[in-house]
């Protein structure tokens, strides 16, 4: 292909190549004949047409974008556009009250519901750690001595009550219910021990304080407090020194709850000394350490329970003499009023049961006869009947029955209300 062929071909490529290109340009290669292209016509000045149609389009674009008429054109539109709201050009209504305070009404009611929200859920929230931790408490206590069930139930109340720093509370709620629950003693000191060490307080400072919150929530219940400072002394003493428990309470002075203290661990040890089945022996010395009792305190303490043992065996022993004495002397009467009946002679109706003198009142006692190998009492006719009988000296009166008139004047008989002897009673005939 001839050399002076290639360079019209590209130009006339670039020409016809856009679509949109002005109808200027493309027009000097439209009116190009065949010949031209096949004569080897100058490219150069067909080049040069072409550059310089490029660039008269260009600037009459660029000044057609400054006319006055485009600008007027665009400000007529803006200002031919209504505001909103406006009819005809008339001004929009005024809005009321009501749709002015519509927005930050709906604000306020949102920012309301989202706080009462909040509200609702921490509520919960704690509501849901106070049940955990009271139902911790009941666990540690219900494991006291099992230190593997502690351990346990420590690590799973701790995962259960979620992000946070929980163990203070946990050992706070555990001293309320070991104070109030658990009977004071060495157990219990050593308990309080084992759960300290569960807990990791080695920080005596720390450990004050949930000492001094603990003491807080007993101010109210002095008792339980008591019994809190007694195990707390013996099982963490410089902790409790440094929370100054004997001061927590609002209406005991120090040197009451000193003696109270006293006083709980003398009673506490005199228990320890004597067992189930009343034998009394001294308390082992790593228990003596524990209480934080001394030998000699402990000594004097063994010798009143041993002197308060032997007097109460004494008073037991007197008491049971004195029930087996009046068994005696009623089993004696019984003896006695079954043999005097041996003496009584058949009485015959309407006489007297005394064989004495009929002149005399009631008789003599050596008057009546014996009645010699008689193991029966006498034989009284049913005719008789109940016979009355009455104290001279007092006015008592006795309704034995037919044929047992021995049990009533046996040898030795006195008067019931006044002690006369049998001979100061008569017999007033029988009852009808």
């Amino acid at each position: 292909m001839p050399k002076n062929f290639i360079v019209p071909c590209v130009a006339g490529f670039a020409a016809y190549a856009p679509s949109t290109r002005p109808a200027a340009i493309r027009t000097p290669f439209a009116t190009m004949s065949k010949e031209a292209f096949g004569k080897g016509v100058n490219c150069g000045s067909s080049i040069e047409l072409v550059a310089a149609a490029q660039q008269g389009d260009a600037r009459r674009i660029a000044v057609s974008g400054l006319q006055p008429q485009a600008e007027g054109s665009q400000q007529q539109q803006y200002a031919g556009v209504p505001p909103p709201g406006s009819v005809g050009g008339t001004p929009p209504p005024t809005p009321t009250f009501f749709q002015k305070a519509r927005a930050p009404f709906m604000g306020l009611t949102i920012v309301a519901s989202a706080t009462v929200a909040a509200w609702q859920s921490n509520r919960l929230y704690k509501q849901r750690q106070s049940t955990l931790l009271d139902e911790f408490a009941a666990t540690m206590v219900f494991h006291l001595g099992d230190e593997a069930e502690m351990r346990a139930a420590y690590s799973l109340f701790k995962s259960q009550l979620g992000p946070g720093r929980f163990t203070g509370r946990m050992f706070t709620v555990f001293l309320t219910a070991l104070a109030r629950d658990a009977p004071i003693g060495a157990t219990a000191v050593t308990n309080l021990r084992t759960a300290i060490s569960i807990f990791r307080l080695s920080d005596d400072a720390a450990a004050a304080k949930l000492l001094e919150e603990s003491a807080v929530e007993l101010e109210r219940q002095p008792s339980v407090l008591n019994k809190l400072v007694f195990v707390a002394e013996r099982a963490m003493p410089t902790a409790a020194a440094m929370a100054k428990l004997r001061t927590k309470f609002p209406n005991w002075s120090f040197d009451t709850v000193t003696a109270l203290q006293r006083a709980m661990l003398e009673n506490l040890y005199r228990e320890l000394c004597e067992d189930d089945l009343g034998n009394v022996s001294p308390v082992d010395a790593e228990t003596l350490a524990v209480l934080g009792l001394s030998e000699a305190d402990a000594n004097r303490l063994l010798a009143e329970v041993v002197e308060k043992k032997e007097e109460e065996e004494a008073a037991k022993a007197a008491k049971a003499a004195e029930e087996e004495r009046a068994r005696q002397l009623e089993e004696a009467l019984e003896r006695a009023a079954t043999q005097n009946a041996m003496t009584y002679k058949t009485k015959e109706a309407g006489g007297s049961i005394f064989d004495g003198d009929d002149d005399a009142v009631g008789g003599g006692v050596d008057d009546l006869p014996v009645v010699p190998d008689t193991t029966s009492p006498p034989q009284v006719s049913a005719g008789d009947g109940t016979h009355e009988f009455e104290c001279t000296d007092c006015g008592y009166i006795l309704f034995p029955a037919a044929g047992r008139e021995f049990k009533f004047f046996g040898e030795g008989f006195s008067c019931p209300q006044c002690g006369s002897a049998r001979d100061a009673f008569v017999d007033n005939g029988p009852v009808e």
